[in-house]
């Protein structure tokens, strides 16, 4: 059913219910079949009875499920969507939870228990935590059937939850609790939302299965939110002890997801829609939802519209003295006032390598050595950025360079994410003091200046790299390596030492001064931004980059 005709049917029940309570009979439209069924083999939920209806009337409430949908702006059927709730719910970071109907007559709390693994048997009263008391009849009394639909109740917050002594560190549930605060108590039995923890049926046609004494409604007007929906009677062995209307006890609860939600997964598509978050759909099914939305492209070394190709325009530069190059904009070159400095000739604004002057490459790729290829990988060997920089169409940048998110949110490899506190990190990695996610190993540990963390050992951050192209680290920056080799190793293979200047470790020593951009000196040594290549790399043996390769699978590197 589509989701405005679901909303015109709740309309239209809820109206149709109203105007029958209003007559003194129920004669509502057809409804459709309510999807779950108990063990007994009746559906639920089912419509409340005119007399319930009538009670609530009584006393200015309104207890109809379809109501709530309405008065919330939830695209719901409240039949069709009711479901059993899963074992259990990941916890994002603050949970809040609130009371939004109780069509019953019980004063019990909601509370909450973790979901342990392989766990068979329900969790004992003194595991399980309130989170929404309710409040004692005796000092403040209320009526049965309220509050009903739209009255704002007080909302509960169980404020960082990963951090709270109770948590177990998984899954957790939420019960209904058997604590009925009335005199006598009638509401004594726990109901789980985990189904299997629910009291069974044992007559021969239930097979034992447990009672459905809880279900629940995904929002789809919230994000990770859910509506628990409990009937509060208590089942027996041999009757479920309710009438099914599952609106006794019904609580809003924001900041949990389905078990694999909310969780970095690759979307297969290309450019900025391939990085995405795991979402929660009905019954628990995940998907792989892209973080970004194709847009337009611009120079910034990004496939901003998604079709598989980095910065297709040359000229997509708001300056038109300027060219996009490597995924920035830069001056062109010219042999008057922007030459090309020794060794590069300047070809359609772009200083190029010999080898490379006459070579057109293909959107995405650049020449080197005469050949088109990754901007991004050397010689088959992926490019191992300084730091925590990336690799974008053959320059290492800074991904959260530039980019502001909004409050509560951190930049995180170039998108703005909640912090990790409220996210699951990916394999390998776990929550840094930042909120941002780090190498498994340094979650605690804090680098001195300059320094940076892999696997929890602080390295000066030119440590393993592998530049682009002949660029070669130096001060945690890649840069142009001279034309000529010095003595001290081959450009762009990694780099093991300090980053210092001089040719330490094995690396050559800058020719223009450490830390400048090498290929942007000109012939009179002034050092400006051109679209100017870099040096033919020298011939080096395989075996160098064997050894290249075999170093950087030391280093665990995001990506």
């Amino acid at each position: 059913m589509p989701r405005l005709s679901r909303l015109r049917h709740a309309f239209a029940t809820a109206v149709s219910l109203s105007i029958a309570a209003g007559s003194g009979g129920l004669a509502s439209p057809r409804q459709a079949e309510a999807s779950e069924v108990e063990p007994d083999g009746r559906t639920v939920p089912q419509l409340p009875s005119q007399t319930e209806l009538s009670a609530a009337g009584a006393v200015m409430s309104e207890v109809h499920l379809d109501r709530l949908i309405i008065s919330r702006s939830e695209m719901l059927e409240s039949q069709l969507d009711a479901h059993l709730a899963p074992a259990g719910f990941f916890p994002l970071c603050n949970i809040t939870a609130q009371m939004v109907l109780r069509g019953g007559t019980c004063a019990v709390d909601l509370g909450w228990y973790n979901v342990l693994p392989m766990q068979a048997l329900p969790p004992p009263p003194e595991q399980i935590y309130s989170l929404v008391p309710a409040p004692d009849p005796a000092t403040m009394p209320r009526a049965n059937y309220t509050p009903g639909v739209g009255v704002q109740n007080p909302i509960a917050t169980l404020a960082s939850i990963r951090k709270d002594s109770r948590y177990a560190g998984g899954l957790i549930g939420f019960a209904m609790m058997g604590n009925d605060k009335n005199t006598p108590p009638v509401c004594t039995q726990t109901h789980f939302s985990t189904p299997a923890y629910n009291a069974a049926c044992t007559t021969p046609a239930c097979m034992n299965q447990p009672w459905i004494p809880a279900l629940m409604y995904q929002s789809t007007a919230m994000k990770d939110a859910y509506y628990l929906l409990f009937e509060e009677l208590p089942t027996t062995p041999t009757d479920f002890g309710n009438d099914g209307d599952f609106n006794d006890q019904v609580f809003l609860v924001t900041g949990v997801t389905c078990e694999g939600g909310e969780q970095p997964c690759d979307t297969g598509k290309p450019g900025v829609c391939k990085a995405g978050t795991t979402q929660c759909g009905k019954m628990g099914v995940v998907s792989c939802v892209a973080n970004a939305v194709p847009g337009a492209d611009v120079c910034d070394g990004l496939d901003n519209d998604c079709d598989g190709v980095v910065d297709p325009d040359p000229t997509a530069c708001a300056n038109p003295a300027q060219l996009c190059d490597r995924g920035q904009c830069v001056d062109r070159c010219d042999d008057a006032t922007h030459p090309c400095r020794a060794g590069l000739t300047c070809v359609g604004g772009l200083c190029k390598t010999s080898s490379c002057a006459g070579v057109a490459c293909a959107p995405g790729q650049r020449c080197v050595q005469g050949a088109c290829q990754d901007g991004c990988s050397l010689e088959g060997i992926a490019v191992a950025c300084p730091g925590r920089q990336v690799c974008r169409a053959g320059r290492c940048v800074d991904p959260c360079a530039g980019v502001t998110c909004p409050a509560g949110q951190v930049c995180d490899e170039g998108q703005c994410l909640p912090p990790c506190s409220c996210r699951a990190c990916a394999a390998g990695q776990a929550c840094g003091l930042d909120g941002t996610c780090v190498d498994d190993g340094c979650q605690n540990t804090i680098c001195g200046a300059g320094m940076f963390c892999i696997r929890g050992i602080c390295h000066d951050p030119c440590y393993a790299t592998l530049c682009p192209d002949t660029e070669y680290c130096s001060m945690g920056q890649c840069i142009p390596a001279p034309l000529t080799t010095p003595t001290g190793g081959a450009p762009g293979l990694p780099s093991f030492g300090t980053g210092g200047v001089g040719g330490a470790a094995g690396q050559p020593a800058p020719d223009a001064g450490a830390g400048t951009d090498a290929d942007a000196a000109t012939s009179s040594g002034a050092v400006k931004a051109c679209a100017c290549g870099v040096a033919e790399p020298p011939a080096f043996a395989p075996s160098a980059l064997a050894m290249a390769g075999a170093a950087l699978l030391l280093r665990r590197r995001r990506r």
